[in-house]
């Protein structure tokens, strides 16, 4: 009888320690979701602050240029001609960069996912060739 009221006593006790722990992970996981959380906010944050600066030094610089030229003692048709000539070379540059930063092949060998698939392709010809 002694050893029933025990066996009770202990799972009771062991099924709340059990609910204690799982509750302890589950304010543990709640605690790193928001920290990560936090972080990724504070790297967009930092993205925005950076890219509006970076787009300020660009008109900036564009403003500097469109003085120069104004300044410069050619006719308005050279002027305009070059200011013309200038803002395509202008949006073509960041164009042709964008164009190659992002396009599919650059991320294929830059994440290395080309280096896994190469071995896994190569893991399967062997296999191939040894079942044969």
């Amino acid at each position: 009888m002694y050893k029933k009221i025990f066996k009770w006593i202990f799972f009771l006790f062991s099924l709340r320690q059990k609910q204690h722990q799982l509750t302890h992970w589950k304010i543990k996981s709640i605690r790193t979701y928001l920290k990560v959380l936090q972080g990724t906010r504070y790297s967009i944050i930092a993205l925005i602050v950076f890219n509006i600066i970076l787009q300020l030094m660009g008109l900036g610089f564009i403003t500097a240029l469109g003085a120069l030229i104004f300044l410069s003692p050619w006719s308005l048709e050279t002027k305009l001609w070059f200011m013309a000539g200038l803002g395509f070379f202008l949006f073509l540059i960041p164009l042709i960069l964008f164009s190659y930063i992002f396009s599919n092949k650059h991320w294929y060998e830059l994440s290395g996912v080309k280096n896994i698939t190469n071995s896994m392709l190569n893991d399967s010809t062997t296999e191939e060739t040894h079942d044969s």
